[in-house]
């Protein structure tokens, strides 16, 4: 007797899921003692690949000129549905708060449809302190 399980598809593009199933008895010594009361199912989600990186690896700005834009592109693949990507802001020599500021909204979105070379970006406001600091 065979029990089919169903995958359900979502719209969401994700990595690898997986889950285990295991047999059980009522009965003692009846099941494999040999690893076989357990398997794992592995759902892979096999939607187009899609990739989004920042334009630049390096950006320079100056507190004379108070800002930077920053931008991310899709560098490979086509979406078919909208997304939204978190950007984190981490601290070297210069400080949030003090030296620059993190947008209230530090994310960006695209939309169903968009493909390589799309671009999205922000703005951080850079601080114009009095303050002579090492680059």
């Amino acid at each position: 007797l065979c029990h089919f399980i169903v995958i359900n598809d979502d719209d969401i593009l994700e990595a690898n899921e997986s889950f285990t199933v295991s047999l059980t008895s009522n009965e003692p010594g009846f099941l494999g003692s040999d690893g076989t009361i357990e398997a794992v199912v592995t759902i892979e989600d096999f939607g187009d690949p899609i990739e989004v990186g920042f334009q630049q690896t390096t950006y320079n700005a100056s507190e004379q000129i108070q800002g930077v834009t920053i931008c991310t592109e899709i560098l490979s693949g086509s979406l078919e549905r909208d997304v939204e990507i978190g950007i984190n802001f981490i601290d070297g020599i210069a400080n949030a708060g003090a030296d620059y500021t993190v947008p209230a909204d530090a994310s960006i979105r695209y939309t169903d449809g968009q493909s390589a070379g799309n671009q999205q970006c922000i703005e951080v406001l850079i601080t114009d302190d009095t303050y002579i600091e090492d680059d």
